[in-house]
């Protein structure tokens, strides 16, 4: 390649509008480089990967309300581990303000509306400074911000929003009145393994009781994984069983080098090798006992 060659430009989705903390962390990621394009939900911007975009950026959870539901729903697909592969994660720190229209006191407020992760992060707050305030959400915290610019038809009130302190300052019209909710967890070296019954896995009959895999993976997890287990989730399977579960089990690296608890640091090509034969000398454990197991994820 010529000094005069440059690499193109990555193509990156995430979770819109512009403002919201989706956008905040792919641009602190990719930097001026990238391309980026919003998607109004966590499901488009999944499905956007391969035809439209390079890369996606979903949120899998926040250190106080917990998991992402709607991501952990596109983790189930199948198209996950076979063409679209997770290959790193970036963790930020939450800034939540309340804002409201210019003009408006904090006492009128009688609805707040936000992402639902963002409710349940200031749930605290909320409760013990607006415990009669309508909460509403809303597909994220920029849209919820945006629409206080929009009169309500039928609603008779002022209105607030919880927003990034970014997406506060890209309205003239709103003010930023309280900066409610911070937070920030470092996270070491990963992999994401999906785990749930086999396709072939015999369905019960009508009306009988069906026993979910849990006590299958649970006993896996002291058999066949070579490396700690740091979190599992579940959500329910795509068979068409009742409490059949998928579970998805992230696993640590034992002993991870200090140059990844530098976020800036790159591993050395041989550290990934060898993380990866760990995590697929697990996968291949798992299988061998008799459960569906596909690796989704290694950063």
């Amino acid at each position: 390649m010529t000094s005069e060659e440059t690499l193109p430009s990555p193509k990156v989705a995430f979770l819109g509008p512009l403002g919201t903390y989706s956008h905040q962390c792919a641009v602190e990621h990719f930097g001026d480089n990238a391309t980026y394009t919003n998607y109004p939900t966590l499901t488009k911007v999944f499905h956007a990967v391969g035809d439209e975009v390079d890369y996606a950026l979903i949120p899998q959870e926040n250190t106080i309300f917990g998991s992402v539901v709607e991501t952990y729903d596109c983790l189930r697909l199948p198209e996950l581990g076979e063409n679209k592969f997770i290959r790193g994660e970036k963790t930020i720190g939450i800034q939540h303000c309340l804002v409201v229209r210019q003009g408006v006191e904090l006492g009128d407020v009688k609805k707040i509306i936000s992402h639902e992760q963002a409710l349940g992060q200031c749930s605290k707050f909320l409760t013990e400074n607006f415990p009669d305030a309508i909460l509403e959400k809303r597909p994220s915290t920029a849209e919820a911000a945006q629409s206080l610019l929009t009169p309500e038809e039928g609603f008779e009130g002022e209105r607030a929003a919880i927003c990034s302190a970014v997406c506060a300052t890209m309205f003239e019209e709103l003010q930023l009145v309280r900066k409610v909710f911070k937070t920030r967890n470092p996270r070491l070296r990963q992999a994401l393994i999906r785990i749930g019954m086999t396709a072939e896995a015999e369905i019960p009959p009508e009306n009988a009781s069906y026993h979910r895999p849990l006590h299958h993976v649970i006993s896996t997890l002291f058999t066949s994984f070579g490396v700690p287990v740091t979190r599992i989730d579940r959500r329910p399977s795509l068979r068409p069983i009742p409490f059949d579960d998928v579970y998805f089990i992230e696993v640590e690296e034992l002993g991870t080098p200090l140059e990844y608890r530098n976020p800036t640091a790159s591993p050395s090509s041989v550290s990934e090798e060898n993380w990866l034969r760990k995590v697929q000398e697990s996968v291949r454990r798992v299988r061998s006992a008799g459960l569906d197991a596909t690796l989704i994820g290694l950063w």
